[in-house]
């Protein structure tokens, strides 16, 4: 006579008789988490280098505006004042952003000077370059910082020739 006490499938069970298949629902659970982890990560490791390039061209531009701003200063005193025609060693004053700089003191026709922002750290150097003739060459390199050690120090130069 064949009694049979239980329906239970016994070849999923183990030596106690408890189920087996329950590590399974561990192991795919580490893994999803393993996975979405490598993902944010990516998300973020790209998230900070968007921000430092956004940073890096907002700064560049901050050091095209000193450049741009070093331009207008020579044109306005060249073309109202004539200052940088001077060759035979005479100075004159000039006045940009709030600060005075002597230009047209090198009998070469070459004129450099460098102004400041006043609050700001932005700065420009410029040099006119007087020829004979008509032709006369501006060179103004505007930085995002006057401070020679700074680590993200941009530099943007504008050239003119008329």
């Amino acid at each position: 006579m064949n009694v049979k006490l239980n329906d239970t499938d016994t070849s999923s069970l183990d030596y106690y008789g408890t189920q087996m298949n329950g590590g399974f629902t561990l192991l795919f659970a580490s893994l999803a988490a393993g996975l979405l982890l490598v993902i944010a990560m990516s998300i973020a490791t790209i998230s900070i280098k968007e921000s430092q390039l956004s940073g890096l061209a907002r700064e560049s531009q901050y050091a095209f505006y000193a450049a741009d701003a070093g331009v207008e200063c020579v044109l306005y005193w060249d073309s109202v004042f004539d200052a940088f025609s001077r060759d035979d060693g005479t100075t004159v004053p000039i006045t940009c952003v709030g600060q005075n700089a002597l230009v047209g003191d090198d009998v070469t026709g070459i004129s450099n000077f460098e102004l400041t922002f006043p609050g700001l750290p932005y700065c420009v150097l410029v040099q006119v370059e007087r020829r004979i003739g008509p032709l006369t060459t501006i060179r103004s390199r505007g930085r995002n910082t006057c401070d020679i050690n700074a680590g993200r120090r941009v530099e943007r130069a504008i050239i003119v020739n008329y």
